[in-house]
């Protein structure tokens, strides 16, 4: 609560935003995501007979331990707004202690699920799909990060190879085990580049009226396509009939390839969680043999 205070103190330099230094009252919190957290802002007017809204995203401060690049993040949603993919962001704070965006009413995807189990049929997996295809056709700039998986892969292992070192932890025989046995079967595939954003799980996904928008490009760099349906798929849930559903309506991804590109976002995955804090060490174990036996 101190921190978003501090915040509202800073109205006078938003663009334009507010015409009053907003209130305690006026924010309120939103489910926060795993990276970051998030405030929701109603701006009134002068008479207050109207209000706007606005998502204060408070940014994580491991940075670096997650490889993110706030300058290069910013350039790229900033870009991909025009496509209507996305919102604009309206103000960056200087020291990218926080930003602020348009807020999207209605519901996320997950939640949309909640009310409404059959929302994901044959005709919503379409318009996913097509709006996967604009995100990888969007014209790229060479400023823009490329995914070494094995690099990022590698990334996420010294970390976890530093924390069981300070720990003394007797799984770190095993899990070097596995990790080279990992490396040997999820090894990285060749692609023709493209942009992706890397985690359009349910929650990212924005039904606002009749439109479909993806929101949080924190984790975006040009990789490989199959990648971001395979972790679509993965984050929903998604049957096999759905899964194929998807497939058929992108048409452009081998089922092989989107299996492998699967494992390794499910791989992925789990490393990024452990560094976050999210799995306990045999949890990590377990779920790294499991893709490791598949």
């Amino acid at each position: 609560m101190e921190q978003i205070q501090k915040i509202l103190k800073d109205w006078k330099l938003w663009n334009g935003l507010c015409v009053k230094e907003p209130s305690l009252k006026q924010v309120t919190p939103l489910v926060d995501g795993l990276t970051n957290s998030n405030w929701l802002l109603e701006v009134k007017s002068e008479t207050d007979q109207d209000s706007r809204h606005y998502v204060i995203r408070i940014n994580a401060i491991n940075n670096l331990a997650l490889k993110l690049n706030r300058q290069t993040e910013w350039d790229m949603h900033q870009s991909i707004s025009h496509y209507n993919i996305c919102p604009a962001y309206s103000y960056r704070d200087p020291s990218d202690t926080y930003w602020i965006r348009p807020f999207l009413k209605n519901h996320t995807l997950d939640t949309a699920v909640i009310h409404n189990k059959n929302v994901i049929n044959s005709d919503f997996l379409k318009i996913i799909a097509s709006h996967f295809k604009i995100i990888h056709n969007i014209p790229t700039s060479n400023n823009w990060p490329k995914i070494n998986f094995p690099e990022l892969i590698n990334h996420y292992w010294q970390q976890i190879t530093e924390r069981q070192i300070k720990t003394e932890n007797t799984l770190t025989v095993k899990l070097a085990y596995i990790q080279k046995k990992l490396e040997q079967q999820l090894q990285d595939t060749k692609y023709t580049p493209c942009l992706c954003h890397m985690d359009p799980n349910p929650s990212n996904w924005i039904l606002n009226n009749k439109e479909l928008h993806l929101i949080d490009w924190e984790y975006a760099a040009l990789g490989n396509k199959a990648w971001d349906l395979a972790v679509f798929c993965d984050t929903c849930s998604l049957s096999q009939e759905q899964t194929e559903w998807l497939l058929d309506h992108y048409k452009d991804i081998d089922k092989q390839d989107f299996n492998l590109a699967s494992k390794q976002m499910k791989y992925l995955s789990i490393l990024w969680y452990y560094v976050q804090g999210h799995l306990a060490d045999d949890t990590l174990l377990e779920k790294l043999s499991t893709i490791q036996k598949t």
